[in-house]
């Protein structure tokens, strides 16, 4: 009997320790699952309230009517306002970025218009390359839209990018324009600053065939001439050499020095630049337009270009006029003295 009943103690025992091993082993299962989803939960806490934060610091919110979103773009995000894109983080880049873009949705062309600028401002403001090349790619599709006042400006805008900024899709989508001829004049501009050396048959024979006169009469506005600057900007000696003797021939001061050296910028080669630095040893001057000021020297249209085309250039970028006598002589000294400034030139 005493037996009998030590092996059902046993047994009884055994039974007891499963039974509260089970127990100790659902808990604390439960107990990981629920610290799990804590964890996960406040993950996402974290990322919604710095996504909230970010919104609320960059003027987002839920429901905004088309109008009130240009007057975001207008006010909140305008860097010569409150300085907001100049002291962005890049991780707050990207996120604005991804939201404005939700803007390019809505059928309001000068809402449109204003976003595509601040997207530009944006991305350059960082000079960082995958932001770029996002922000590329959009104003690229905006050469697609209906209204002229988005894709002109667009278009305008994809010249300041370089090669780097110009990703695969990006080509692609310029080949595809090409191929379609729409906006050929802009799109030639585009294709050269994105590096497509494949283009340049198409241009030679677009320049056999077109005049250097535009519809409005003007040589310096035709396909002919873009289809000359493209050919140029990818490196064509023979069409370096014809742009650089049209715009030293043209006989209007002021439409040499105020427009036609900007499409010399454009070349981004040594001979177009050397041909700006002689502009920046310049002491002539444009025609005065107020009486008792003086016009614009060449000097400062110059260094105000070489200052955007060539990295490390010695004088931060201003503006014409706003650069002293000491930083025209600065420049002069470098362009003279530092060889590879060739190397620099940003293309």
């Amino acid at each position: 009997m005493t037996k009998k009943f030590f092996y059902f103690f046993l047994v009884l025992m055994i039974l007891v320790f499963l039974f509260i091993f089970f127990l100790f082993y659902k808990f604390s299962q439960e107990a990981r699952v629920e610290l799990t989803t804590s964890k996960s939960d406040i993950s996402l806490d974290e990322i919604n309230s710095n996504d909230y934060d970010r919104d609320l610091k960059y003027g987002f919110y839920e429901d905004m009517t088309k109008e009130e979103k240009l007057e975001h773009v207008l006010d909140r995000l305008n860097n010569k306002e409150n300085k907001a894109i100049q002291e962005m983080s890049l991780e707050d880049a990207f996120y604005v970025v991804e939201k404005l873009k939700l803007y390019l949705e809505e059928d309001f062309p000068k809402l449109r218009h204003f976003t595509y600028k601040r997207l530009k401002e944006i991305s350059l403001n960082q000079n960082n390359e995958s932001l770029n090349q996002l922000v590329v790619y959009e104003l690229l599709k905006a050469i697609n839209d209906s209204s002229a006042l988005v894709w002109q400006h667009a278009a305008a805008d994809l010249i300041d990018y370089s090669s780097n900024d110009f990703n695969d899709k990006s080509k692609l989508l310029i080949q595809e324009y090409i191929s379609k001829e729409k906006h050929l004049a802009e799109v030639f501009l585009i294709a050269g600053c994105a590096g497509i050396i494949d283009i340049l048959p198409l241009l030679d024979k677009i320049i056999g065939e077109s005049t250097d006169v535009s519809k409005v009469g003007m040589w310096y506005g035709s396909l002919n001439w873009r289809a000359n600057l493209a050919a140029a900007r990818l490196g064509a000696k023979r069409n370096i050499k014809y742009c650089i003797k049209k715009i030293e021939n043209e006989p209007n001061d002021v439409i040499r020095v105020t427009k036609l050296l900007r499409d010399l910028a454009y070349i981004r080669q040594k001979e177009s630049v050397l041909s700006i630095k002689s502009f920046l040893d310049s002491d002539d001057r444009l025609p005065s337009v107020k009486d008792g000021v003086l016009g614009s020297s060449y000097s400062q249209c110059a260094i105000d270009l070489l200052s955007e085309i060539i990295y490390d250039f010695p004088i931060e970028k201003k503006f014409v006029g706003g650069y002293s006598s000491s930083d025209i002589s600065t420049a002069r000294l470098w362009m003279n003295q530092k060889r590879n400034w060739v190397d620099k030139i940003i293309r």
